[in-house]
C-alpha cells in the first residue's frame, strides 16, 4: 500500500500521526462524555452501555463489524504485498549465486 503514494517518506508518518491523535481525542471524549452522563458504578457493572445509550444500537454493531473487516482486509493486503517482496528478494538471491 506504501509504494501506491506519491510521497511515502512524508505521508506514512503524518497518516500514522494523525490516525492516532484523532483515535486518542475520541476516545478521551468518548470518556468524558460517559463520565459526566452515567454513574460510575453502572459504567463498572455494563460493559455495553453504550448500546443501551445508542439512539440507533445497530449502528455501533455496524461500526464494530466495519473496523474489524478493514483491519483484516488491511492484514490480507499487506501479506500479500510482503510475500511478493520476499519472493522477489529470493528470486535475486538465486540469480546473484
Amino acid at each position: 500500500m506504501s509504494g501506491d503514494l506519491k510521497n511515502p517518506g512524508y505521508d506514512i508518518p503524518t497518516g500514522t500521526l494523525l490516525a492516532n491523535v484523532i483515535t486518542y481525542i475520541s476516545y478521551i471524549g468518548l470518556a468524558f462524555l460517559l463520565s459526566f452522563t452515567v454513574a460510575p458504578q453502572t459504567l463498572v457493572q455494563n460493559p455495553q452501555i453504550m448500546m443501551r445509550l445508542s439512539f440507533f444500537p445497530g449502528l455501533i454493531t455496524m461500526g464494530i463489524f466495519a473496523a474489524t473487516l478493514s483491519s483484516a482486509l488491511g492484514s490480507i493486503i499487506g501479506c500479500s504485498r510482503i510475500i511478493q517482496v520476499c519472493l522477489q528478494i529470493t528470486s535475486l538471491i538465486q540469480f546473484s549465486k
